[in-house]
């Protein structure tokens, strides 16, 4: 009923803070379900289902996997980042002395997240390689070895070639995946009702728009034609 200080809780279902959540080093909040409470301050919360902040978050990490709402009370983010699977509604974003905030929309993918470090992990395989083998091509190696190095280098090369076909094959799941989540959030909003301050970035399926100066309400998303961001004054209507 009152404040979440430095603490680890994790859930299946809703968590609900009656207070908020003002952690001095570390708070975090992990739920199946929803999360909602007054204010959020220092924290990392991340949930399945849907963020319902009065007051909003700062300098805080705020991960949804539906939709985050924040307009009910001063609905202000300000440093950190908020992240929603879905439409992000808040009053304020950022602040005056232009501290770094970030709004974005993605999808949550473990597979994704999964593929990312395998790919990271064999590029880092193959940079090793490369340091061995140098820059020459198969032919001149073997060519270039001695009867003794010839047996450690066949198995390099053929080592260098399934790592580079592993990563030809995530490279192109991902490319996939990325497009996947583009159709998906194609549609999806930030909507900002007060006030945008300079130095926002709001990101949406990868792409991102820093805002150049501080706007009144307004709202973001994606064009379908050019696939970037594309920003539109006032609150989006109701039918779109």
């Amino acid at each position: 009923k009152g404040i979440v200080e430095d603490a680890v809780l994790i859930a299946g279902g809703d968590v609900e803070v009656r207070g908020g959540v003002a952690a001095k080093e570390a708070g975090i909040i992990k739920a199946g379900g929803d999360f909602s409470a007054r204010f959020v301050h220092n924290a990392r919360i991340d949930v399945d289902g849907c963020v319902y902040l009065n007051d909003g978050a700062v300098q805080s990490d705020v991960v949804a996997g539906g939709n985050a709402s924040m307009s009910r009370g001063k609905g202000r983010v300000s440093g950190g980042t908020l992240t929603a699977g879905r439409d992000i509604d808040i009053n304020e974003a950022g602040s005056s002395l232009g501290v770094s905030t970030m709004l974005a929309i993605e999808v949550k993918s473990e597979s994704g997240d999964h593929l990312e470090e395998k790919l990271l992990s064999f590029k880092e395989e193959n940079k090793e390689i490369k340091k061995r083998l140098g820059e020459r091509s198969d032919e001149e190696i073997l060519a270039q070895a001695s009867t003794e190095d010839t047996e450690e280098f066949n198995a390099l090369l053929l080592k260098r070639s399934n790592l580079t076909k592993r990563i030809e094959r995530i490279e192109r799941t991902l490319d996939e995946e990325k497009r996947r989540q583009m159709r998906t959030l194609l549609g999806r909003k930030v909507v900002v009702k007060q006030r945008v301050h300079a130095g926002v970035v709001v990101a949406i399926a990868g792409r991102e728009m820093r805002v150049a100066h501080s706007m009144g309400p307004s709202h973001f998303l994606l064009d379908p034609k050019t696939e970037q961001i594309s920003c539109k004054k006032g609150e989006p209507d109701s039918s779109s």
